[in-house]
């Protein structure tokens, strides 16, 4: 639109200033007449032709400062981001640095375990070899002695003596031997835990340190610390994990610890052997996640030696375990929450005293009291029952297998009012038997039929709530 009107005004100012252009018929030599009042007319609107030039240049100028002004910012916000940059750029190699350094360290610690390991056996080896000797030495010594008495009463000759007094002289170095030996070995194990605990807290700061490596480096995106899978561990992979100590019992004991994000880790529950488990940490401390199901890309229709090992994964949608949620929950009350998003984002959820009984028992669900909540209260009817999956039928129904005509493996009573295991669907399934083999929880107006998510959750009764936090927040 300026340059239009720059145009115009040049026209007109080309027009004004030749007026023997508007006469074309006048003679080019003479000079043409005008009335006085005409020309000072003229002269009126050239001037202000001028003026609107000469203000149309100050804009013009106006407008180029601004405009540079404004690229000179643009330079000083690259200048700025090329520097935050590269000082990305440096945090991150010395990241990796570190990083190389703490799996240098731990491969060695790791080396000088098994070589301590080692020592600690050939000791042991020795130490019984020496205490077969010395039970040896002992009965012989008894031999002696009784011979001994014999000689004081029949006054045998003093050579008999010496010879006791020799092997009592080598019992009693035999005895000196095996004391400085068992204290070797009281070092050598003293050591090794020392090396263990020390192993553990450099993996632990492994851990931690390629968790945050991962945020600048996508390369770790792809490499986490901990199985994908259940069923992918390794053979030796269980027994390894066994000989951790000092490794948390419990999410709860991992927040003590003072870890206040969400995310996988190792524990060992009671004292058995060790689990990766997913802990959802809250302001007021740990829950561990036993079940979760956000996108159905896990099948849950499993056989039963997969529902008591677990299966799944970690971050993602998982079964945690029934031998593995009966050793966390074994010892002392438990409270179990459970969470249901329908599609509409409408959230529930209600927490329950729990427990879980062993294999034994068919790992029966023990619930002894609804605690808090604002979902329905659909479980009740399923306490005490045994848990059954589709080739193990533990329902009360003896004519139907609930699990087979259902979907998954669960706390079938007389097939029940919930099923958080079943077939997931994004879109309500069409029929009574195909909606009855998806997720549901019964409702005051029904089952929600089309569940987005659920997760289950156990912690130790007494610890706080998760909804105190929730409403704190």
């Amino acid at each position: 639109m300026k340059a239009e009107r720059i145009l115009f005004v040049l026209l007109l100012f080309q027009l004004l200033s030749t007026p023997e252009a508007l006469m074309p018929n006048s003679d080019p030599g003479a000079r043409p007449y005008l009335p006085e009042n005409s020309r000072f007319a003229m002269l009126d609107d050239v001037r202000i032709l001028a003026n609107g030039l000469l203000q149309l240049g100050h804009g013009l100028k106006d407008f180029v400062q601004k405009t540079k002004n404004q690229i000179n910012q643009i330079f000083e916000k690259i200048n700025i981001f090329d520097r935050s940059f590269f000082e990305l750029s440096q945090q991150t190699q010395a990241i990796q640095s570190d990083e190389e350094e703490l799996k240098k360290t731990t491969v060695f610690l790791r080396g000088t375990n098994e070589e301590l390991k080692t020592i600690s056996q050939d000791i042991k080896a020795k130490l019984d070899s020496i205490l077969e000797n010395r039970t040896v030495l002992e009965t012989k010594v008894e031999g002696l002695e009784e011979k001994l008495d014999k000689l004081s009463q029949t006054k045998q000759e003093l050579t008999e003596l010496k010879e006791i007094a020799g092997l009592k002289v080598l019992v009693e170095e035999q005895d000196k031997n095996l004391k400085s030996l068992i204290n070797i070995i009281r070092e050598q194990e003293h050591q090794l835990e020392q090396q263990r605990t020390q192993i553990h807290r450099l993996e632990h700061k492994l851990d931690t340190t390629i968790d945050q490596g991962s945020l600048n480096d996508p390369e770790h995106q792809s490499q986490p610390p901990y199985p994908q899978h259940f069923h992918q561990l390794p053979g030796d992979s269980t027994a390894l994990l066994a000989d951790y100590t000092g490794v948390p019992s419990n999410c709860d004991e991992i927040y003590s610890n003072g870890k206040n994000g969400s995310g996988v880790t190792l524990v060992k529950p009671n004292g058995y052997g060790a689990s990766y488990v997913y802990c959802h940490i809250t302001a007021e401390g740990g829950w561990t996640v036993i079940q979760q199901r956000i996108d159905g890309s896990v099948d849950f229709d499993q056989p039963w030696e997969n529902y008591e090992r677990g299966f799944g994964a970690l971050e993602g949608e998982f079964w945690l375990g029934l031998e593995t949620v009966h050793r966390l929950t074994q010892a002392g009350g438990h409270t179990l929450r459970v969470e249901v998003e329908v599609v509409k984002n409408e959230s529930r959820f209600v927490e329950y005293a729990f427990s879980l009984g062993g294999k034994e028992t068919g790992y029966e669900l023990r619930l002894s009291g609804l605690l808090r909540g604002n979902l329905t209260d659909a479980m009740r009817e399923q306490a005490g029952s045994r848990f059954s999956t589709r080739d193990r039928d533990n329902d009360l129904l003896d004519d139907i297998n609930c699990a087979e005509d259902y979907s998954g493996g669960w706390w079938f009573s007389n097939c029940g009012d919930a099923n958080l295991n079943g077939r997931y669907s994004k879109t309500r399934l069409k029929g009574k038997v195909e909606r009855r083999k998806g997720l549901f929880w019964s409702n005051w107006k029904g089952r929600f039929h089309v569940v987005k998510s659920t997760r289950m959750m156990v912690r130790a009764a007494g610890t706080g709530s998760l909804a105190e936090a929730e409403e704190s927040e």
